[in-house]
């Protein structure tokens, strides 16, 4: 039953001025989800065209089979990265961005605590971009020097001596964009407002059609061209994020945030040297033809010892960030059971 219908009736302008406020406020809040909504739809349209529009250039071009082959392998075993590992974390992040939020708009309208809830919203981004990035920048260090033994290993030698191995070398490269623009775009979506979502759109649009021209334009490189065409569109949607995260916290510059992404100096110079040392390996002492299968061996558990040794000062120098991801993820489960 209306409440308003308990007033007295010597109340009637009372009551209609009340009714009207009531009902404006309803129809403002809906007309806000539906722009909401259009734009987060809108959104999807533009991301599954860039999911997909270098298959639809492949068959316009009439690329050859071999080709097509290759990028369908190549991109299958690099989409398990992004949906076993990343998108786990980034559908974490999400939820976690959007609760923080809503937290801080309520504690601005209440007047209290008005610098600490930015505060956690931004050490929370903080930590999980650059877990993403070291995630990533692993898959920089050792991928390149292993993707013709790992497509040997599954494949055999039908692929091995394709453009497959190359293309999952750079394939490697563009994970880490990957990780990195899906954690800002989480954070982007369950913060931005329906302008900064329309603008985000158009943005999207910008990145499509640069992405399909550019694909058409560096086919005729091979399967490396059409990577590199969605490193490119992958780059330009993590400049918006990244543009949008420096005037949500008023950074000083855009490469101010950028830096925050990065991990501590140690990791970085671990996974640099495993990275030359891998690479050196692959160049010097790896037998692409399989016929001396010691220096595969070799070349193999040189990456297994760089790998654990960078494993082990990577925990030990960012120990403090590890717990904090662990620590999310027990929230973020400990909350799911209670519900």
């Amino acid at each position: 039953m209306d409440l308003l219908s308990f007033l007295p009736t010597s109340f009637p302008l009372f009551k209609q001025e009340i009714g009207s406020k009531s009902l404006s406020k309803q129809q403002k809040e809906l007309s806000e989800l539906q722009r909401l909504a259009f734009a987060l739809s809108l959104q999807n349209v533009y991301k599954l065209l860039l999911a997909e529009g270098e298959k639809m250039v492949m068959i316009a071009v009439g690329a050859e089979g071999t080709d097509q082959g290759v990028y369908a392998l190549v991109s299958n075993l690099g989409s398990l990265v992004a949906r076993f590992v990343f998108l786990p974390l980034e559908e974490m992040a999400f939820s976690l961005f959007g609760k923080l939020k809503e937290k801080e708009l309520l504690s601005v309208e209440q007047q209290q605590q008005e610098e600490k809830k930015p505060k956690n919203l931004r050490d929370l981004l903080k930590v999980t971009t650059r877990f993403m990035m070291l995630l990533g920048c692993f898959f920089v260090a050792f991928g390149p020097a292993y993707s013709h033994l790992l497509i040997h290993l599954l494949y055999g030698s039908r692929w091995s001596s394709t453009e497959a191995p190359n293309a999952l070398s750079f394939y490697c490269l563009y994970v880490l964009v990957i990780g990195l623009n899906g954690m800002t775009e989480a954070f982007v979506q369950a913060v931005a407002d329906p302008k900064a979502l329309a603008k985000f759109n158009m943005w999207l649009a910008v990145c499509s059609a640069v992405y399909l021209t550019a694909a058409a334009l560096m086919l005729r490189f091979g399967v490396v061209g059409l990577i590199l065409a969605n490193f490119l569109n992958m780059s330009m949607r993590l400049g918006f994020s990244t543009h949008f995260i420096q005037t949500s916290f008023h950074e000083t510059s855009f490469v101010s945030v950028f830096l925050g992404y990065c991990p501590k100096t140690v990791s970085f110079f671990a996974l640099l040297c495993s990275a030359l040392l891998c690479s050196s390996s692959n160049a010097l002492l790896y037998d692409f033809t399989w016929t001396s299968k010691f220096k595969v061996l070799a070349h193999l558990c040189l990456g297994v010892f760089s790998f654990f040794f960078t494993c082990a000062v990577v925990y030990l120098s960012e120990k403090d960030l590890i717990m904090k991801i662990k620590n999310l993820r027990q929230t973020k489960k400990s909350k799911e059971k209670v519900k």
